[in-house]
């Protein structure tokens, strides 16, 4: 049957509140996830539809709420939604139009819905299990195993600096076991215990803590063999670029951040201050909200190191089940040889950086300001 216009506008929402567009406040990115009257950006028809789906999904996964066509409802004569035709006003999600029901259109659709009944087909939402890990205790959370789409939706970096196509494309559907993640970035104190009883190098702590001063930040100044080796001893490793992702959207679809597709400074810790974010540095972990899985500072604060070899081919080609990376890494002169995989953006980046889809790398034996990692254990090696 046609949804009702309560139920289309509910639908088209997504979880968003008191937003203008299913994407958020600003009509300055509607090129980006709507056809709509003219082109620009990712609208490239004039004056035609476009194939559903070309834009990015609302946080429900439904494609074209805004643009394409408009879409009638149930209630007589209403049509929702703007189409190629009308202006980015009408994409808006307050606008409601009419039209004669004998109308047909080549702006003109709609799409169906179906009544939920208790079918079994339909869980409701559980509260994520954690446990406290007993070498390093460190506080993780159980992210069940899944499938999702991998990849930046809104083709955050279209082109690169040199016009090679975009290395956080093709969004593709990748299906994960289930694992344990820790739910904080390791921090100074966890790592102090983990030299404590090694012989592992010590950093330079002057370095570490002019930028990350208290027991209670991340700890940065470690480069991919320093994580790994903090991971072999706490018993864990570190996350493939496929499970960190899974596990930073926390259940979220087609959206850039965990809260939405725009941010703020009350919502992470990057470039500059503001808000409630009062670092310049690093932001001691947990100072913003959790992800819906109970994961914090999965953007900014420090870029995390992830398992696998750097390719920015690799989505290409990218295994559908459990991908571990590709055997060997990208030479990138730019880093002095083969890189490693690290995502979540730090404080040093500007938003332009941060969306949970955007893919960075680095030498393997760079240690920086703005780099750590946090641990995972797979669920089937859970004692």
């Amino acid at each position: 049957m046609l949804p009702t216009e309560a139920e289309w506008v509910y639908a088209a929402r997504g979880g968003l509140v008191d937003k203008v567009y299913p994407w958020g406040d600003s009509v300055s990115l509607a090129r980006e996830y709507a056809n709509y009257k003219g082109v620009g950006g990712m609208d490239n028809q004039d004056k035609s539809t476009s194939a559903v789906g070309d834009f990015a999904p609302n946080s429900y996964g439904l494609f074209d709420m805004a643009g394409n066509v408009s879409e009638w409802c149930l209630n007589r004569k209403v049509r929702r939604g703007g189409s190629w035709r009308s202006r980015a006003s009408n994409l808006r999600l307050a606008i409601s139009t009419e039209g004669d029901i004998n109308d047909r259109l080549s702006s003109v659709g709609f799409r169906c819905v179906l009544p939920w009944s208790d079918n079994g087909q339909a869980q409701p939402a559980t509260e994520i299990e954690k446990i406290t890990w007993k070498k390093d205790g460190a506080r993780m959370a159980l992210i069940p195993g899944g499938s999702f789409e991998m990849g930046d939706h809104y083709r955050t970096h279209p082109v690169l600096h040199d016009n090679t196509p975009s290395r956080d494309a093709p969004v593709h559907r990748v299906e994960l076991d289930a694992f344990y993640i820790d739910i904080h970035e390791v921090t100074i104190g966890k790592y102090k215990k983990f030299l404590s009883e090694t012989r592992h190098q010590q950093p330079d702590w002057n370095d570490v803590t002019k930028y990350s001063p208290g027991d209670d930040y991340p700890m940065i100044f470690v480069d991919w063999h320093d994580a790994s080796a903090y991971c072999e001893w706490a018993g864990k490793r570190l996350p493939t670029e496929a499970e960190w992702e899974y596990a930073a959207r926390g259940g979220s679809i087609g959206k850039r951040y965990p809260w939405g597709n725009e941010i703020t400074y009350n919502d992470a810790n990057y470039m500059g201050i503001g808000g409630a974010d009062k670092w310049e540095y690093c932001a001691p972990v947990g100072s913003f909200k959790a992800n819906s899985f109970g994961l914090y500072d999965v953007v900014g604060n420090v870029a995390e190191w992830c398992q696998d070899w750097y390719d920015g081919d690799y989505y290409s080609k990218s295994p559908a089940t459990n991908p571990s990376g590709p055997k060997t890494g990208e030479q990138i002169r730019h880093y002095g040889g083969e890189c490693r995989a690290v995502r979540g953006g730090q404080w040093g980046h500007s938003y332009y950086g941060l969306p949970w889809g955007t893919r960075g790398q680095a030498n393997p034996r760079n240690a920086n300001d703005v780099g750590g990692f946090r641990c995972i254990v797979s669920a089937s090696d859970y004692p």
